[in-house]
């Protein structure tokens, strides 16, 4: 009987150690499952963060472009005339200025 004993106590042993594993595994199977799920979500909204950032790129050297198209113009002979003209009232030497200025 002793030996029955022996073999039922063992049979329950393993059988609940068998649970115990499968208890672990599912556990680790839902943590990783978890894991993997933040992840994803982390990954899409770093996708749409990297769209946004893109299209801000996109604008930036659109503004680049038209700012270097104004420091051309400002080197141009015709820029530096009107803006010493107009902001200093230069006016060249074989010139006369007339000064025309509104009554209020």
């Amino acid at each position: 009987m002793q030996k029955g004993d022996w073999m039922k106590r063992k049979k329950e042993s393993k059988k609940k150690a068998m649970i115990f594993i499968i208890f672990v595994l599912m556990l680790l199977i839902g943590v990783g499952i978890v894991q993997i799920s933040r992840a994803y979500t982390d990954n899409k909204e770093r996708e749409a963060e990297v769209v946004v950032l893109m299209e801000m790129i996109k604008e930036e050297q659109l503004k680049q472009l038209e700012l270097l198209k104004v420091k051309e113009e400002m080197k141009t002979r015709a820029f530096i005339e009107k803006t010493a003209r107009s902001k200093f009232g230069l006016i060249y030497p074989d010139e006369t200025l007339i000064d025309i200025a509104e009554k209020e």
